[in-house]
């Protein structure tokens, strides 16, 4: 039972006797103990996976001003008195505290009651005593369930400690952080296995499914553990494969963590890279899927099976193609928010953009797109009309923020835009030899009847996003390897703004 349910050697907690008769084990509440010990114990930064605080680098603030007393900093100079790390006020004396930091009355008295605080903090243990783990596992999950809600993953863990699930998940996951993939959550890993052992669906159902599999079939548990190996392959090439074809670097630029899981599956099933046509058929799906949010709303019970039989059948059958039996609307695709990047339609949009290889309007040179492409950064993201212009003409919202008025554009050269119109602040750069070559591969038209030359704002924004998305539709199909007839509905003419 101790080799089933103790730490193991990436616990920052502190190692334990195994020959000891009795062992109190941490069924619940490990994360925040294992913090405070990290804290008292000044733990420093381990290079090994989910150890990536530093704790000697949280720092508490002697300046009643502040709002929050407690800051984690990476880079600080101690020889500032305005913060200390909490670690020194733990373990030095407050006398040497004051002289380290020359802290006054009022520092040191808030300093004294915050290490009084910490040193009287009273833990409440509710102790249960078994040998039967098949208890410790059903307590963790009951005491979660009444309290935190627990994770699909966290269940699952629970119940197959027997195969040591939990571990060869974060090993493989230890082996993405080079890829920046390390973040992927549990479950999208643990839907692949239980989509190759025939489930047809990704969700709580499925995981349950596939913990019935360890108690029915004694031979499945045996070569689990070596059949990882295969597992482990196909997630990394999976990660490499979204990468190379896709120029999703990292996860935080994945559409959906169900393309990962289902391309995980075919990596699994095909035991190996594509061929020329399963690229071709892989390209089509991925696609599709994105742009047309496939994978979200009522379309997702629908679409993950017609999926998992797709790339069964692209592994066994040499020609299979992947078939687009329901077209997107393009009208709602551009209307999309650029701003809503948990709409896999938006990323997608970005990651498109990115394979046109747009350019600096400034140098033509290719853009550096690797930071401006992440869901939590808008510096590079630029509206071609810019939003206050557009604002005072009372254009509509969704259709100033709709991802056909936005394209990559540095934010040193954002910032000199202002709220000018195209027309004016393009002026400067028209006789550049490389003006034409940056607008194609920004998808700007720049011939004598576009829109940006337009000296009224409305009606030339208006001409304008009716011309560019022609160019998006028609960009997106051919990256898709398709027709744009096969791929989007007609496109209405945007005719209000």
């Amino acid at each position: 039972m101790i080799a089933e349910i103790k730490p193991n050697n990436r616990s920052i907690l502190p190692s334990f006797n195994v020959y000891r008769r009795d062992i109190n084990f941490i069924i619940d509440g490990q994360q925040r103990l294992t913090s405070l010990y990290g804290l008292i114990a000044g733990i420093s930064e381990a290079i090994d996976f989910n150890s990536n605080i530093d704790f000697r680098k949280i720092y508490f603030s002697v300046n009643r001003q502040d709002e929050s007393r407690f800051y984690y900093i990476r880079r600080y100079a101690v020889t500032r008195g305005d913060y200390i790390p909490v670690h020194d006020i733990i373990k030095d004396s407050p006398l040497r505290l004051k002289q380290r930091f020359n802290l006054n009355n009022q520092k040191l008295s808030d300093v004294r009651k915050l290490k009084s605080r910490i040193q009287s903090y009273r833990f409440h243990f509710i102790y249960l005593e078994t040998n039967l783990i098949d208890e410790v596992r059903e307590t963790f999950v009951r005491i979660n369930s009444q309290g935190m809600t627990v994770g699909k993953a966290d269940a699952l863990f629970a119940r197959t400690t027997n195969i040591g699930l939990r571990d060869l998940i974060d090993y493989t996951r230890r082996a993405l952080i080079a890829r920046q993939y390390n973040e992927m959550k549990p479950e999208s890993f643990i839907y692949t296995l239980s989509l190759s052992k025939g489930e047809k669906e990704v969700g709580k159902r499925a995981l349950d499914n596939f913990e019935k599999k360890f108690k029915k079939q004694k031979q499945f548990k045996s070569k689990f553990q070596k059949e990882w190996k295969k597992y482990h392959k196909a997630f990394l090439l999976a990660v490499d494969y979204l990468a190379e074809e896709f120029e999703i670097s990292r996860y935080s630029l994945l559409p959906s963590d169900n393309i990962f899981t289902i391309l995980s599956l075919f990596f699994y099933l095909n035991n190996g890279r594509p061929s020329a046509h399963q690229k071709k058929e892989i390209k089509k799906w991925f696609w599709h899927t994105t742009i047309g949010e496939r994978y979200s709303g009522s379309g997702f019970n629908r679409n993950i099976p017609k999926d998992i039989e797709l790339f069964h059948k692209l592994v066994s059958r040499a020609n299979h193609k992947y078939i687009i039996d329901e077209k997107i609307n393009p009208n709602e695709f551009l209307k999309k928010d650029y701003r809503k990047t948990n709409f896999s339609a938006v990323i997608a949009y970005y990651l498109f953009l990115k394979t046109l290889k747009p350019k600096y309007l400034e140098t033509g040179e290719l853009m550096m797109l690797e930071y401006a492409l992440s869901k939590s950064n808008k510096n590079d993201r630029h509206h071609i009309f810019p939003g206050a212009l557009l604002g005072r003409r009372k254009v509509k919202q969704k259709l100033k923020n709709s991802i056909v008025n936005i394209c990559f554009l540095a934010a040193n050269e954002n910032q000199s835009v202002s709220d000018d119109p195209p027309k004016d602040y393009l002026e400067p750069f028209k006789r550049k030899r490389f003006f034409k070559s940056v607008m194609r591969a920004h998808l700007i038209p720049t011939d004598r009847v576009s829109g940006i030359w337009e000296s009224d704002v409305r009606q030339g924004f208006k001409t304008f996003i009716n011309q560019r998305a022609g160019l998006i539709l028609k960009g997106i199909a051919k990256t898709a390897g398709v027709k744009r007839s096969q791929l989007f509905e007609k496109f209405d003419e945007i005719k209000r703004v």
